[in-house]
């Protein structure tokens, strides 16, 4: 709904606020800024501030954001073309300084990486999978790690770079076992995942987060799009290659 420059801006409160609103949205399109603010136990400042930061002048504004969200939502003429807007979304929220300095950053530490290891569990250990290779075109001295029990090399050196992929609320607890393991050797790790508030972000010496809208089959089954997984990775791959 907002970009990834706004979700930058939020505090980890904040972060927890937002999230509130969005598995909620069609009861908090009825409720006041106070109760808004008893559901969540926030102060109602809190709630204001987080409007503020998300462009609106209020709380107001905000539901007329919120509503017009709602009606894309429910209005949209097939399933995959709400997905290709939000695709399309992602790609213009990232045009922004922060983004572009978290970039920097991570491309920064694979410079100077020997070797690159990706951890990735289910969906996300596809994708680790296709990250290795795709550095590996690159020159890249690549590993790939998608068995949560995989017994890690010995000799793995400081100058050794992790990039962990995962998804939101979805089996992060291995990664982050693997990921906090490596980072305990001296690896640097560099966390892709959808929010920055979930525990993998939390690990990486980088975290790059897209913000993208969580999709599930059932409440069961994580179909929410990679595609921004594919372009970080690929970006960084490119970033990394321009010595």
């Amino acid at each position: 709904m907002f970009s990834y420059r706004h979700m930058e801006e939020l505090n980890e409160l904040e972060l927890e606020l937002y999230n509130y609103i969005m598995q909620h949205k069609k009861e908090v399109l009825f409720m006041t800024v106070r109760e808004l603010s008893n559901a969540t136990h926030v102060s109602t400042a809190t709630v204001i501030r987080l409007c503020k930061k998300l462009g609106c002048d209020g709380y107001a504004e905000f539901r007329v954001q919120l509503k017009l969200h709602l009606n894309e939502e429910e209005n949209g003429n097939h399933p995959r073309q709400e997905n290709i807007e939000e695709i399309l979304h992602y790609f213009e929220s990232v045009k922004n300084e922060v983004f572009e300095r978290d970039l920097k950053e991570a491309a920064d530490i694979l410079k100077l990486a020997t070797m690159v290891i990706f951890i990735g569990i289910g969906a996300s250990g596809t994708m680790a999978e296709y990250g290795a290779r795709y550095f590996a075109n690159f020159g890249s001295n690549t590993h790939c790690i998608t068995d949560p029990y995989y017994p890690l090399m010995s000799d793995i050196k400081e100058n050794t770079a992790v990039i962990a992929l995962g998804e939101a609320g979805n089996r992060q607890e291995d990664t982050v076992r693997l990921a906090c393991e490596l980072k305990s050797r001296g690896c640097k790790i560099i966390s892709i995942i959808n929010k920055s508030t979930e525990p993998l972000a939390k690990v990486g010496h980088v975290n790059l987060s897209y913000y993208v809208t969580e999709q599930s089959i059932g409440n069961e089954i994580n179909v929410t799009t990679h595609i921004p997984q594919m372009y970080i990775l690929e970006t960084l791959a490119y970033r990394m290659d321009s010595k």
